[in-house]
């Protein structure tokens, strides 16, 4: 059973490009025995429907189960703080004065929607969207909390770093959630998608900005580079790179330039 139960996640980490640790190869194991259990087959059938027949359905039951998609708005408030206030201003500066009123943003794992609804509050306080064309894309593996992004209704953990003025003029208390006000929801464009996906990563060019925070981790060494090699290609010249708070790209990559604000620090492509 143990090896059965193995190849099913070793096939997924394939698939994902994963690094399962100790904490999430003994999640996985758990959702995958309990599976089992619900749907009354044996390890080494099981294997076969994953890793054989490639059951897409099973596949996605498996991955929306197994992923880690703790999130809330504003999450690590001062980076994005150093971005509202130190990185973006002159970024948008010098847009202007080349007549350029578009700003492209991209949130990858965005999870329920938190992140990515941040930033297009921050850019709908900054700039003036009757003269900007701002484009807030964002993906993530997993189907269901793509569900839960999209609805827009979030519990007061998802809310509790939102800064007052913002809570109060971009959510609503229905009497269970908080719902997000529609002109933000607009802003954002979801879809499901894999980074690791290189055909799928190629559909985004030209971007501004991308937020990849807290995902490097959770891969290999092997995608980790792979990953960052691939955000090279899909910004712009002079666009930025996030990463978490406690994420560097180290011998990863040598290609990015690290720029320093006063809070955080980001990547620079030149």
């Amino acid at each position: 059973m143990i090896e059965s139960v193995d190849n099913v996640i070793n096939y997924l980490s394939k698939i994902t490009g994963w690094n399962l640790t100790k904490l999430h190869y003994e999640r996985a194991k758990k959702v995958i025995k309990g599976r089992l259990k619900d749907r009354k087959v044996s390890a080494k059938d099981y294997e076969s429907i994953i890793t054989i027949e490639k059951n897409q359905e099973e596949v996605t039951f498996l991955i929306n189960h197994i992923s880690i998609n703790q999130t809330y708005f504003f999450r690590d408030y001062e980076q994005l703080q150093s971005f509202s206030d130190e990185i973006l201003p002159p970024y948008i500066l010098e847009k202007e004065k080349r007549n350029d009123y578009s700003l492209k943003i991209l949130s990858v794992a965005c999870s329920t929607g938190d992140e990515p609804y941040s930033l297009a509050i921050i850019l709908k306080e900054l700039l003036d969207l009757n003269q900007w064309n701002v484009e807030i894309k964002t993906f993530d593996i997993n189907s269901h909390v793509l569900e839960v992004a999209e609805f827009g209704q979030y519990k007061e953990y998802n809310i509790k770093d939102v800064p007052f003025e913002y809570k109060m003029k971009y959510f609503y208390f229905n009497g269970n959630f908080y719902e997000l006000e529609k002109d933000i929801k607009k802003m954002c464009t979801f879809s499901q998608g894999n980074v690791i996906n290189k055909t799928f990563m190629r559909t985004f060019r030209n971007y501004d900005f991308i937020f990849c925070r807290n995902i490097l981790f959770y891969l290999t060494k092997e995608k980790q580079v792979e990953t960052i090699a691939q955000f090279y290609g899909n910004l712009r010249k002079g666009g930025y790179l996030y990463l978490g708070h406690a994420e560097h790209l180290g011998k990863v990559s040598k290609a990015f330039d690290i720029v320093k604000s006063s809070k955080r620090f980001q990547y620079k492509k030149n």
